[in-house]
């Protein structure tokens, strides 16, 4: 098998429409990758792969291009004009490289952001409300980015919180950071204000203590190397963070350019803003622009910790506090990798799995130290129920593509066992198998039986009393109605049995195969022993037997309901059955007229329709040799 891939720590930004968060993102990333302005910009679902440039081997980078800033935003723009005139999703995934670790990073472990348009985004919300809902179970932790200027103090921004309460109670339990963006000025007592009762507000909401004590916590617990297992994450989150991205982002970003890279850089309004706030409003309005952009990129070159001094006053150094102690260190993301396989093994519970996920699932097991052996209780758990709801589909409707489900999961994981060499596991699906094949077989013979009873008993499957005709005082069955095992014809059993012998091919059904053998023969000898059918008279409703002359009309025949034009010149119509089909003389030739067969057999027994499909899938893995572990 593959060595085990590379794990991901994916972080969701979770906001309605112009709440900042492409700027939170390109914040956290230290450059310009999202489109930033007062309108919708994102359109897609972005996900940024964060390889650290640092770190970055030649292994990871040959794994997929590594594309910088400028480029990853022109992609993106590009495909937003695209998407925001469609309501189709689209999901892109970017590989990139940044100067510093956002925190401590487990070894083959990359972290990935995840950036979703708002979801309150006119006649696109329920879209992207479903992504959230669908996909919650992928993310490790969620931002959600709120306007600090509105508050909590509308139905969309309530909606929004309960949609993450909901989903943290009922599919995944994450660390929750609630960022209060645009709050640009830290002096401003009214903001601080409307901030505090946003904190309250949340805390109700989701009945934890004063968020205030868990922001106090945050600089001790990010010192320490995976300090998210010294605390409870229900005394920690959802931890609110009072924050001004467009500051954080244009110090983190501008620390590192040149000048030329910091004129292109940036637009005006951004300089203009930090620019009055850094000079005061009267001084910066009298500098020509070019001292503009060259007193701002002195300021913030300033000494080697400018960056750091910049970002204090922007809040975010406490949002990257709380994001290291969220997902950062060995244990912390050993323990939300194993959370990641925990929801793994749910999925095989409810989905159809296939051979590449058990691979999956079993390397990142061994990798994160779970237990590899809930990986066969998982699967055991979800196909049991799936043969049994299965077979009892099948007892009460005649369609072999119903068993088709618990084949192919023993098939997937027949695969998986023996890449893996598990000896056990490979014996109980040839079991299972062998079960499953019984089974269905057990269903056709005695669904056989009751009606061969009935059927035998009143002569029904004789060509001189076709099945449903007025003779039998039996209702024909409406056009286009489901099959049903008490609707099936002489025909159709030998047709089933025939595809079950071709198909059981192992020496392990040797028994099955001479009972269908018999059951077929049976049937056979009722055919042989039949004479021409009788038909049915549509203008009078009377049965003419083949050498009739009572009636000069159209005849149909009652089992396989084609009409019949008699020829004038002789007044007689010959109808004869041959090799399943019936048939019929004109112009001196035997013409055939249609099947009597209510059921068609795909010509391949791989196609699920196939009555021998079950006995095909599951004798293969039968006769599969047992594999020894690597």
């Amino acid at each position: 098998m593959k060595s085990a891939p590379l794990s991901e720590i994916r972080v969701a930004l979770l906001g309605h429409v112009s709440v900042g968060k492409t700027t939170v993102l390109n914040a956290i990333l230290g450059d310009k990758f999202g489109e930033v302005s007062m309108r919708r910009t994102t359109a897609g679902i972005n996900f940024f792969r964060i390889v650290p440039s640092t770190l970055a081997t030649t292994e990871e980078k040959d794994q997929e291009e590594i594309k910088p800033a400028d480029k990853v935003h022109e992609e993106i723009e590009a495909s937003n004009k695209k998407l925001r005139e469609s309501q189709q999703i689209e999901e892109k995934w970017f590989t990139i490289q940044i100067d510093k670790q956002l925190c401590e990073m487990r070894e083959k472990t990359s972290l990935v952001m995840v950036d979703i348009p708002g979801i309150n985004e006119a006649d696109t919300n329920s879209i992207y409300m479903n992504y959230v809902q669908e996909n919650w179970k992928d993310f490790d932790c969620v931002i959600v980015i709120m306007d600090a200027r509105q508050g909590v103090n509308t139905e969309e921004q309530v909606g929004l919180l309960r949609l993450v309460k909901e989903n943290l109670a009922a599919k995944k339990h994450v660390p929750v950071i609630v960022m209060f963006n645009k709050v640009d000025d830290p002096d401003d007592k009214e903001q601080a204000v409307l901030v505090k009762e946003s904190q309250d507000k949340i805390a109700k909401m989701f009945a934890v203590g004063c968020r205030d004590q868990a922001l106090k916590q945050l600089p001790k617990l990010s010192g320490k190397k995976g300090a998210m297992h010294t605390v409870s994450t229900s005394d920690l989150y959802p931890i609110v963070i009072p924050v001004s991205a467009i500051r954080a982002y244009f110090y983190r970003a501008a620390s590192t350019l040149s000048y030329d890279k910091f004129r292109t850089k940036f637009d005006l309004e951004i300089v203009d803003k930090i620019g009055r706030e850094e000079f005061g409003r009267r001084k910066w309005e009298r500098m020509p622009l070019e001292k503009k952009y060259k007193s701002l990129h002195d300021l913030v070159l300033e000494g080697s910790e400018n960056e750091e001094e910049g970002v204090l006053g922007t809040g975010f150094d406490i949002l990257l506090c709380a994001l290291s102690v969220a997902v950062g260190g060995h244990k912390t993301q050993t323990k939300l990798l194993q959370s990641q396989v925990d929801i793994a093994l749910q999925s095989i519970q409810l989905g159809k799995p296939s051979c590449s996920m058990f691979e999956s699932l079993y390397n990142k097991s061994k990798a994160f130290e779970k237990d590899v052996d809930a990986i066969k209780q998982a699967f055991w758990s979800r196909y049991r129920p799936c043969a049994k709801s299965s077979l009892q589909a099948f007892g009460n409707e005649p369609k072999p593509e119903l068993l088709a489900e618990p084949a192919a999961l023993l098939k997937e994981y027949a695969s998986f066992v023996a890449a893996v060499g598990w000896d056990h596991e490979q014996k109980l699906v040839k079991e299972a198998s062998c079960e499953l094949v019984r089974e269905q077989l057990g269903v056709i013979v005695n669904a056989q039986d009751l009606q061969a009873a009935v059927n035998l008993a009143a002569n029904r499957f004789t060509l001189d009393n076709p099945r449903n005709c007025a003779r039998c005082q039996q209702k024909k069955p409406p056009v286009g109605q489901e099959p049903a095992w008490s609707t099936l014809s002489l025909y159709d059993w030998i047709t089933i049995f025939e595809s079950l012998q071709r198909s059981l091919s192992n020496e392990l059904f040797s028994q099955e195969l001479i009972a269908l053998g018999i059951l077929r023969d049976r049937y056979s000898s009722s055919l042989s022993s039949s004479g021409g059918h009788a038909c049915e008279c549509s203008s009078c409703n009377r049965i003419h037997n083949n050498s009739s002359y009572g009636c000069s009309d159209q005849m149909t025949c009652p089992g396989c309901r084609h009409s019949i034009s008699r020829p004038s010149k002789c007044r007689k119509k010959h109808h004869y059955s041959n090799d399943h089909w019936n048939l019929r003389f004109e112009g001196g030739s035997i013409k055939v007229v249609g099947h009597m067969a209510t059921i068609q057999i795909p010509s391949l027994p791989s196609d699920e329709n196939h009555w021998g499909h079950v006995a095909w899938s599951c004798s293969s893995l039968i006769a599969a040799p047992l594999k020894n572990a690597l």
